[in-house]
């Protein structure tokens, strides 16, 4: 990738933080993150939960947040984005995640409620992405590029990531750049996210932006659909099963391979994110199979879903061969 393309797309979005920031949306300089955690009350409102005591939960929650409870304000906005508990708000589950992320929009990614101010402004993000139903909170998904920038590349958070690098590919609410969305992708993808994981194999193995890397786009996948969620196994499991119409089994079982030395890497590994097997995407090691490997059969061993005749159809990244569907932004309340 050239710096230049980095840097522009950066400056871009620099640009649109610092209008953000100084939106009359926004209050004044953030606080410093509170010492005091309210786990207590946390802990209290939980049980209250537990034991059907919804009201008592709630007011112990409010009164949490409104002392400087970072868990208890995001538990409370997404109590009201899910609508289990109580009724679903969704302008006020925007609110809670907003004025969460204000208020510690200058919190350094190394301290200890960092993941939970980038989960606050990533939710926040989500509501822009898909619009709620009052004034000043109509669908903008160019101001949600700038709020996932903050949570994704200012606050290390691996979703938010795999959400910018989406934009860049589909040109939507920014400017479309490829090589930046490969650039975001791999960087969720070294964070150990399957999504991302997925994404950046299907575009190794189809040959699109990168140049095409059959073996090591495949051992990708594999390794997103072994470290998937239930609920992203089975589109990350179509686009496997997708680019194995068109694998030699040759290259399936070298990719096999490669996936298990990635996962005994990642076994290894004691720092959360992905080893230095992964450091570029067109550098990564060739599939040499080591001394005591598993059998290939762990990992991606499974027979296509489908056959010569299988129904191909663009999907929302138009990428081919699919028949797979890449779903939407994920849900800010998972």
């Amino acid at each position: 990738m050239r710096i230049s393309d980095m840097r522009r797309g950066l400056f871009g979005l620099v640009l649109g933080a610092a209008a953000l920031m100084a939106s009359p949306y926004l209050s004044e300089a953030a606080a410093p993150v509170p010492v005091a955690t309210t786990a207590d009350e946390f802990a209290t409102a939980e049980r209250a939960f537990r034991d059907g005591h919804v009201a008592n939960g709630i007011e112990t929650l409010e009164a949490a947040a409104r002392r400087g409870g970072i868990r208890a304000q995001l538990r409370l906005a997404k109590l009201y984005a899910e609508g289990k508990l109580v009724p679903r708000d969704d302008v006020k589950a925007c609110e809670l995640f907003g004025a969460l992320a204000d208020r510690h929009s200058q919190i350094d990614r190394t301290d200890a409620a960092a993941k939970l101010i980038a989960e606050a402004f990533r939710s926040w993000a989500m509501c822009y992405v898909h619009g709620a139903a009052a004034p000043g909170w109509e669908k903008n998904v160019s101001r949600a590029a700038v709020l996932f920038y903050q949570a994704g590349v200012m606050l290390d958070d691996p979703e938010s990531l795999y959400e910018l690098a989406k934009m860049y590919l589909t040109g939507q609410g920014i400017s479309q750049n490829p090589r930046l969305a490969v650039h975001y992708f791999f960087s969720a993808a070294r964070k150990r996210f399957a999504p991302a994981q997925a994404m950046l194999g299907s575009l190794m193995y189809e040959g699109r932006v990168l140049k095409r890397q059959n073996i090591n786009g495949l051992a990708l996948m594999m390794l997103a659909l072994d470290g998937a969620k239930p609920d992203e196994k089975p589109w990350i499991d179509r686009v496997y099963q997708d680019a194995l119409l068109t694998a030699s089994r040759e290259d399936e079982s070298q990719a096999q391979r490669l996936a298990q030395e990635w996962k005994r890497a990642y076994e290894a590994d004691t720092t959360g994110s992905t080893p230095q097997l992964l450091a570029n995407p067109s550098a990564v090691p060739p599939p040499v199979r080591a001394p005591g490997a598993p059998p290939a059969t762990q990992i991606g061993s499974r027979q296509p879903a489908g056959g010569p005749n299988r129904n191909v159809e663009q999907n929302e990244f138009n990428t081919m061969p699919t028949g797979a569907s890449v779903p939407p932004a994920a849900s800010p309340v998972e």
